[in-house]
């Protein structure tokens, strides 16, 4: 299960491309969680509507249509909470933080990706001032990973739990026979992130168009090898909180999560960059910031997600040209604190050998290409061990030798009683996983 924050707006039923009358009345951010083939979306209505206040309840009767069948959405007028709301002549006069009412709906996973092409309605009554029945369609794009509530092990796995202020306390290891058990890792939920979040809704707005398909055709592709580097590659720069020291094992640690391979895609509105990412499990709160050459500045950037598995996501964000710089800061949630590293590519040849979801090209009609399924990686995927974990808390937080010698026993002792446990036979069938709560809606 993983939770993303989309960008999200809402286009009128008969012009796709103009916003809905009914767009300022919801958050410019959506939560989604993803499970298996459903994802779970919460989007986010002003309530009451401040020009309005004396008017109740903005909407009610919410569906979500997607291929000709209607899900219906939980209106959860007792869970409000706050969230960022721009100027609208209509509905709200002043800009700023307004009681939000949760919407939440679950539906197939194409959905969100079909949304960003008009695949995705909204049917409403809207009480306030309309009170009228409304269509119109929801645009989902512009995904950032939040977290990872699960985790998929093999022989054992696992759990770093956190105190309320995000310092890891507590390393937890459970030992379990078979394949596809399941642990679960504590984390800052979706709410908790996107609470500080108080961008601009008009930027909001145009990143979403511009994730949604507007970039333009391409004109050229060429693949690239991605490097993932502890220290600036031009100035020798370190941003890691921990600083020189730190070096040797966040070299070792960054080199898993950033594939080689990558793509550059060139067109008439602007160069993009695709990147594959591992261990998607023990990482998230992924941000990312660009630099070009001779410049000292960085600029922020929004990125898409255009490919997922159980292993690594892929994401695709702008970039000036095939020498960009980019600060990568992402959560390492099994030592309980964000890590800073930059990336870079070069070696480029055509074409797109990684098999990475394309933009369509100039000559096409528009409609982004389907994402081309990740191909197998050139070596078996490496997985971190209790151990490179153990070592690698010991050389951020001190007493790295101790830490190594005790990762070291632990993982005999761990070896001895598999070795114990594969002597004795199979042990009994693992439990089967939970099943999501959140079912699909049913048919309206």
């Amino acid at each position: 299960m993983r939770t993303y924050t989309y960008a999200a707006s809402f286009r009128k039923a008969d012009a796709f491309g103009t916003p809905s009358i009914c767009d300022p009345l919801f958050a410019a951010k959506a939560d989604v969680v993803v499970s298996g083939d459903l994802a779970k979306v919460t989007v986010y209505v002003v309530d009451p509507i401040p020009n309005y206040t004396d008017e109740g309840t903005p909407l009610s009767r919410v569906k979500f249509v997607y291929q000709g069948k209607a899900y219906s959405a939980a209106y959860q007028s007792s869970s409000k909470v706050k969230r960022q709301f721009g100027t609208s002549a209509m509905f709200i006069s002043t800009a700023g933080t307004y009681p939000a009412t949760p919407i939440t709906v679950t539906l197939p996973k194409a959905a969100l990706e079909a949304s960003k092409s008009g695949g995705l309605k909204c049917q409403a009554h809207v009480n306030a001032v309309l009170d009228a029945d409304q269509e119109f369609y929801l645009v989902l794009c512009n995904a950032k990973l939040i977290s990872t509530k699960t985790v998929r092990t093999g022989s054992s796995s696992s759990t770093l739990k956190k105190s309320s202020s995000g310092t890891a306390t507590t390393l937890r290891t459970s030992a379990t026979s078979g394949s596809g058990s399941v642990s679960t890792l504590s984390s800052e939920s979706a709410d908790d992130a996107a609470e500080d979040e108080s961008a601009d809704r008009s930027t909001s707005r145009k990143a979403g168009a511009a994730e949604s398909g507007d970039q333009g055709g391409i004109t050229s592709r060429r693949s690239g090898t991605a490097h993932g580097s502890y220290s600036h590659p031009t100035t020798g720069e370190v941003a890691d909180s921990a600083g020189p020291v730190g070096q040797a094992m966040g070299s070792a640690m960054i080199g898993k999560v950033i594939d080689p391979q990558c793509l550059l895609e060139e067109g008439t509105d602007g160069t993009w960059l695709s990147l594959r990412w591992h261990l998607t499990n023990a990482i998230s709160d992924v941000v990312l910031q660009t630099q070009e050459p001779g410049q000292d500045s960085w600029t922020d950037v929004d990125y898409e997600l255009t490919a997922e598995s159980d292993d690594s996501f892929d994401l695709r964000l702008p970039v000036q040209s095939d020498q960009t710089v980019i600060k990568a800061q992402c959560l390492i949630k099994p030592i309980g604190r964000t890590v800073t590293f930059f990336i870079y590519a070069d070696e480029w040849t055509d074409g797109n050998a990684g098999g990475f979801a394309q933009l369509p090209d100039a000559t096409d009609s528009g409609e982004s290409a389907a994402p081309t399924p990740a191909p197998a990686a050139a070596a078996p995927a490496w997985q971190p061990t209790l151990g490179f974990w153990a070592t690698l808390v010991a050389a951020v937080f001190g007493s790295a030798f101790l830490g190594v010698l005790a990762a070291l026993r632990l993982n005999r002792r761990l070896e001895h009683k598999r070795s114990a446990a594969d002597a004795a036979g199979p042990g009994p069938e693992p439990e089967p996983a939970d099943i999501p709560a959140d079912a699909p809606g049913s048919q309206a």
